[in-house]
């Protein structure tokens, strides 16, 4: 497999999980002989431009080249925030029902 679809794979998985709600860059923090010479184009052609739909082309291509270069590691979910939206998807579904504690208990919710 070659290093580009393999990339493409990385970057297609990454994007189904919500990249930045699961995942946080390991070293935010990109030094100069990783940054690629197109983003300095970019960044001058977006001062450059006044038009908004060029600027956000430009952007694109900024952060593509960056994303490239930074290693993501897997955000450690906070159990309140399971909590929440185990309790959430359980009222989204069953909101016509009477709840109980014993009955929010039983689901294993709290």
């Amino acid at each position: 497999m070659t290093f580009e679809l393999e990339n493409k794979k990385r970057c297609r998985s990454l994007s189904d999980q919500h990249l930045l709600a699961r995942f946080h860059p390991k070293n935010p923090i990109i030094t100069k002989p990783y940054v690629h010479e197109d983003i300095a184009v970019a960044f001058e052609n977006v001062k450059r431009d006044n038009d908004y739909a060029i600027k956000l082309g430009w952007t694109h291509i900024i952060i593509a080249r960056l994303i490239r270069e930074i290693e993501f590691e897997q955000v450690q979910q906070l159990p309140v925030q399971d909590l929440s939206k185990k309790l959430m998807e359980y009222l989204a579904t069953h909101f016509t029902e009477p709840i109980t504690l014993m009955l929010v208990k039983k689901l294993e919710i709290l």
